[in-house]
């Protein structure tokens, strides 16, 4: 019977950092929080567990599901952070004495439940569980300038830690969509169908015929099948928001409803009256406009041309975005990586205005670092009395890293010594020299039992040489 026992590994999804590539993400911190540090974002360091409520109340169906949520000693229920904004703005909301604008800036894990097998191949662009998420957030203004500093802060920070110039910064706006599906006569399931299946409109022919498919299934493309599909319908849809599949309109949630009260406002409103022939209209003018992307000129001409051509208004929400890109002149950030998506979409509930994602062309694939956006809402959502206008981004610092064109740098720029014993009558020696180097601020390891395998291990500490010290003091460097 074979009674070895194996060896305990880490738990998947998560990866351990030591020697050089700690080092590395350790520098790459220390400049962005110099770099955001220029512009008045003090640090913020926020706890690694918070009330599952937090995540909850405004986060979406998406983010909930990956939650790493479990019941404390206490009988409460926490989770690890699987973002830094909601944290920051409880922070802000608890310390309400600070004048407003506040900034803040931050560098941390976080972590998300993803499906990954144990033993995935390595990839050039990390898919962790934990990663490190450096970014910032702007609490109490709303300026379209503002907006356009957290999206440069985000540009700057990217193009910095990669060294690449082929970036390229999507802005859209979460209202946009949702202002013109009001404009039609459709049923509140109607509105959360298109606006939940914007992707799939703007993909292939494929994906557009089987949104089609799928709204008539649920009633939503006749009104014969409506009455039949109605009670089904109903069912699915909240399953589908409660289960993340689906998610709610912003101007819909609210912070202060029980979870019966919210299912019941949402029977309501997915009972609305309904006009069959309406949502066809809907569906292809959201197929339409969703795919305008570009310079603002051309996305306003686009955009008003096709909302006139199906009797709508494309709302305040397109001026906001236009003035954001205009104000980024302000920030020097080149006009050709600003580009408008009207149906751009993100995968968290809370914001409420301009979204913005970035990302570098990796081969075949377009890889996305990151991204944010404004979410005036969320204070309220977390119980405040009032609306306070926010923002902010976040980057995924190991992905920055993995798509990094910088050479690797030693952490603290200054010589790197191995200090190794000639005999072992030379510990005492070896000692002495090592400290008195740390005195002049250099690094010094020192070794203390003799070996041969001095390259190897200076190599393994990044050392820029090696000193062999004798008990009568005197020193023999070697080559590396």
């Amino acid at each position: 019977m074979n009674n070895v026992s194996q060896k305990v590994r880490r738990a998947p999804g998560f990866e351990d950092r030591a020697g050089p590539q700690l080092q590395r993400m350790q520098t790459a911190i220390d400049t962005l929080r110099k770099q955001f540090a220029t512009r008045g974002y003090i640090p913020i360091d926020t706890p690694l567990i918070e009330h599952t409520e937090l995540f909850l109340r405004m986060s979406g169906g998406l983010l909930s599901s990956q939650l790493f949520d479990f019941t404390g000693p206490d009988g409460s229920n926490i989770s690890v952070r699987p973002e830094l904004t909601a944290p920051v703005i409880r922070y802000a909301l608890e310390n309400d004495d600070a004048p407003l604008p506040q900034r803040y800036q931050y560098a941390a894990p976080i972590v998300r439940y993803t499906e990954r097998p144990y033993d995935a191949p390595t990839s050039s662009v990390p898919n962790p569980r934990q990663v490190i998420q450096v970014g910032a957030e702007l609490v109490g203004e709303a300026h379209p300038a503002s907006d356009a500093e957290v999206i440069a802060m985000a540009y700057e920070a990217v193009k910095r830690i990669t060294n690449q110039p082929a970036l390229t910064v999507r802005v859209g706006h979460v209202g946009l969509i949702w202002s013109i599906l009001e404009q039609f006569t459709i049923s509140e399931r109607a509105k959360l169908f298109l606006a939940n299946s914007v992707e799939k409109l703007t993909s292939d022919e494929a994906s557009r015929k089987s949104v089609q498919h799928e709204a008539d299934r649920l009633g939503l493309m006749s009104i014969e099948n409506a009455s039949r599909s109605e009670n089904v319908a109903e069912a699915e849809f909240i399953s589908r928001i409660v289960s993340g599949a689906a998610s709610l309109p912003y101007q819909n949630l609210q912070s202060s409803r029980s979870a019966e009260e919210i299912i019941e406002r949402l029977r309501q409103n997915l009972n609305q009256p309904h006009d069959a022939g309406d949502f066809a209209r809907a569906m292809k003018c959201i197929s339409e406009i969703a795919t305008v992307r570009g310079d603002a000129d051309l996305v306003s001409d686009q955009l008003h041309t096709a909302t006139q051509r199906y009797n709508v208004n494309p709302s305040d929400a397109l001026q906001n975005l236009v003035d954001v890109v205009d104000a980024a002149k302000y920030e020097d950030m080149p006009s050709t990586h600003i580009q408008i998506d009207i149906g751009m979409a993100t995968g968290i509930a809370y914001y409420t205005g301009m979204i913005f994602d970035i990302s570098i062309p990796n081969g075949n694939d377009n890889v996305r670092l990151g991204g944010g956006g404004r979410y005036d809402r969320l204070a309220s959502a977390l119980g405040s009395a009032d609306d306070l206008p926010a923002l902010g981004f976040a980057l995924d610092m190991d992905a920055m890293l993995a798509l990094s064109q910088t050479q690797q740098h030693d952490a603290t720029g200054i010589d790197r010594v191995l200090v190794v014993p000639a005999d072992k009558e030379s510990v005492g020696a070896t000692a002495a020299l090592a400290r008195s180097m740390r005195k002049k601020g250099m690094t010094a390891i020192a070794l203390f039992a003799p070996t041969q395998s001095f390259q190897q291990i200076a190599s393994a500490n990044n050392a820029d040489k090696i000193i062999r010290v004798s008990s009568d003091g005197s020193m023999e460097t070697l080559q590396l």
